[in-house]
């Protein structure tokens, strides 16, 4: 997982350093890096561009000849992309630039034909690995900087979170884990709360399997203009490796890194019949997903289905039936509870990883479920002029919580092989926003719903012993 580091300060009263984090939350158990500034090695001005006109080169069918306004002038470029038409907004390097990797950029005839410099590629600047054509942005005006949209002057860290830490696949829950392993302290907005709308949902949801998904809420968003998010919107999404749509997608991206919780948006005037169903599929059938391919579902697929048939495959990927667009007006906001092995079975067998398949076959947290959509309706009203139109549909509940569990400080001495003192104890607990009781011999601590790996006595042992530092434990011969 990709974050900046300012995005992480929101929850944070102080970051440390980034070389200082990244080695308090590797010794944690969370192996991070410090990925740095994606901008370092960049020279020259990295400015927005809009491309006024695109045509084939008149001497190689395979390059494409764009005409470009940075705002002040107007350039002809080569490019060897042909994901761009008229009217997109795209970054380009001027001559006498250096990319990140060090290829400079001249003025140059490629046959025979000048070109004033390079339209972009998120390869070429070192924000991921490959990619399919030039960047298109969709925030930002002609002659803007494209290192400040992007966010290439950002401090990134990248965390590989193992498969038992979902809770930590998230921005906040990064926050809650830096805050407790470095000892810093959580803002108040840690603990905001969306207001909730009351009254009849609009669309119904009806669960028919309740042990792939034991909880699924929904909430209608109308009077809603879909365009580009603001810029800023657009340079966080784009430092944590996701691609800018628009302002109704981009809100539930956001909030899929900032609270590990993923939301779907259908337009809600193309649910056939005005209701839903979280249904398990009986037999075969074809499922055209919002990644344009062709997908064949198998019996005991999950999905999400109207009176037409599937218009989701739960907790991967939406389908193209119900999909958002230029002329959507009215969304129903999806938030649910899917079991992991469900979606990871689903997910591994159509070969189909999706930034929500990848949390939900990890666990989210069921207490972020109603939470994240209520703050997604909030945003979408504020960007987009939106407004909620009924109450929120409700199906199932969320998970049955964990017995409180009992942490004897005798056995915690034994495998330690280390007396902790009782302070510590609950300091280091507390800290993992973990309920505790203290007792003389005993401590007896609830569990929240983010730490579903937390089941017994040992759990906890293992996160007084990481938190405190597996180099404090003494060698026992």
């Amino acid at each position: 997982m990709r974050l900046s580091l300012s995005w992480l300060s929101d929850y944070l009263d102080a970051v440390p350093p980034p070389s200082e984090l990244a080695r308090s939350l590797t010794m944690s158990g969370l192996e991070t890096e410090v990925v740095g500034r994606p901008a370092e090695g960049l020279e020259g001005k990295l400015v927005v561009v809009r491309i006024l006109e695109v045509a084939v080169h008149p001497n190689a069918d395979r390059l494409s000849l764009c005409r470009v306004d940075d705002g002040s002038s107007v350039h002809e470029i080569v490019c060897g992309a042909d994901n761009m038409e008229a009217g997109d907004l795209g970054v380009l390097i001027r001559p006498g630039g250096k990319l990140p990797g060090g290829t400079k950029v001249n003025k140059v005839r490629i046959r025979g034909v000048e070109s004033a410099g390079m339209l972009c590629s998120e390869a070429e600047l070192g924000i991921s690995d490959e990619s399919a054509g030039i960047i298109i942005v969709t925030a930002g005006e002609p002659g803007d900087s494209g290192v400040e949209l992007l966010g290439l002057d950002e401090t990134v860290i990248e965390v590989a979170v193992t498969p038992n830490r979902g809770d930590c696949l998230s921005v906040r829950g990064l926050a809650r884990e830096a805050a407790a392993v470095c000892g810093l302290g959580l803002k108040a907005r840690f603990a905001e709360r969306s207001m909730r709308p009351t009254g009849a949902p609009d669309i119904p949801v009806t669960i028919k399997d309740g042990e792939a998904c034991p909880m699924y809420r929904g909430l209608l968003v109308e009077g809603l203009s879909p365009g580009p998010s603001p810029p800023s919107l657009a340079k966080r999404l784009s430092v944590a490796g996701l691609r800018p749509v628009n302002n109704i997608v981009d809100v539930t991206n956001l909030l899929l890194v900032e609270l590990g919780q993923p939301l779907h948006a259908f337009d809600a005037d193309r649910i056939e019949g005005g209701a839903l169903t979280v249904r398990t599929l009986e037999g075969a059938g074809k499922f055209k997903a919002l990644d344009d391919q062709q997908y064949q579902l198998a019996a005991g697929d999950l999905v999400i289905a109207d009176g037409q048939g599937p218009v989701a495959l739960a907790g991967i990927m939406g389908g193209q039936r119900a999909a958002v667009g230029e002329q959507t007006r009215r969304v129903f906001l999806e938030s649910a509870y899917f079991d992991p092995v469900t979606v990871r079975r689903s997910s591994r067998r159509l070969g189909l990883v999706s930034e929500s398949s990848y949390r939900f076959s990890r666990g989210v947290d069921p207490a972020m479920v109603e939470e994240a959509m209520l703050r997604a309706a909030a945003m979408l009203t504020e960007l987009t002029g939106g407004r909620a139109g009924g109450g929120i549909a409700e199906a199932g509940k969320g998970p049955a919580r964990p017995e409180r569990i009992t942490l004897r400080k005798a056995r915690l001495a034994a495998v330690l092989a280390e007396d902790v003192g009782l302070e510590d104890i609950c300091s280091i607990l507390s800290a993992l926003g973990l309920g505790v009781e203290a007792g003389e011999d005993a401590i007896r601590v609830d569990v929240p719903s983010h730490r579903h790996d937390l089941l017994g006595e040992i759990d906890l042992i293992e996160e007084i012993a990481r938190v405190r530092g597996y180099e404090r434990i003494p060698s026992v011969w």
